[in-house]
């Protein structure tokens, strides 16, 4: 299985338009044990993948997780704005109380 995206790091857009799992393949399955469970959005199980982990071995995610690179993205960059910025105050600050 390769590294998981976790349920809370998929926004409501997102999940709204995943794909929903029958209630019998959730019992019969296990699917809340499996770590591609998106959880129950608007009342109804979801999957992460775009076939289920369970019948393919190659385990492709959804294409419509795709949709999390922009929206990552440009949260990584305002972060990295803000690093930069806390970066700089630090290295003046080292500069004038030199202990």
């Amino acid at each position: 299985m390769r590294e998981r995206i976790e349920s809370k790091h998929v926004t409501k857009e997102i999940k709204s338009r995943m794909p929903v799992i029958p209630v019998e393949i959730v019992k019969e399955r296990g699917c809340t044990f499996c770590p591609y469970y998106l959880g129950n959005y608007e009342k109804q199980p979801r999957c992460m993948m775009k076939t289920c982990a369970w019948d393919d071995e190659n385990e492709r995610f959804h294409p419509v997780l795709r949709g999390l690179i922009p929206f990552y993205k440009e949260k990584m960059e305002k972060a990295e704005e803000k690093f930069l910025a806390m970066k700089k105050i630090q290295c003046h600050l080292d500069k004038h109380f030199v202990c």
